[in-house]
């Protein structure tokens, strides 16, 4: 972002010339800790960019929706007008600030290695959030 490095406080005047509206950040391992915690220095600058209007979109591979829960409330994201939660390598986008699946996509269905058999059953589960 225009010069600022992981870990320095983000500046103002840094995010008022940029014509960014959304922030994309990977969760597991890159904005949260292996402790899944989330460090102040990173949070006072991801609230204080959303309060420059900048939307926040939570990313992970793996994880459900309902497992990035803290980090919403931690970043405040719905009291900023939203953002987004894409989960499952983005196998479904949630629009936070009302709570919407706004695009879901199952897998293919797996071929068993070892049968050989092509199997029914979905790797992907549905998850509205309320």
């Amino acid at each position: 972002m225009n010069g600022i490095k992981r870990g320095m406080a983000v500046k103002h005047q840094q995010i008022s010339h940029m014509k960014y509206k959304l922030l994309v950040l990977d969760v597991d391992g890159t904005l949260v800790n292996s402790k899944k915690e989330l460090s102040e220095q990173t949070l006072t600058a991801l609230l204080k960019v959303q309060h420059m209007g900048l939307r926040i979109v939570l990313a992970s591979g793996g994880r459900p929706a309902y497992g990035l829960r803290h980090l919403i409330e931690k970043l405040e994201l719905k009291k900023w007008g939203g953002g987004y939660i894409l989960s499952y390598n983005g196998g479904q986008i949630i629009d936070v600030g009302n709570d919407k699946v706004i695009f879901e996509k199952k897998n293919r269905p797996v071929n068993d290695s070892l049968s050989g058999k092509e199997s029914s059953e979905e790797r992907f589960w549905y998850l509205y959030l309320s």
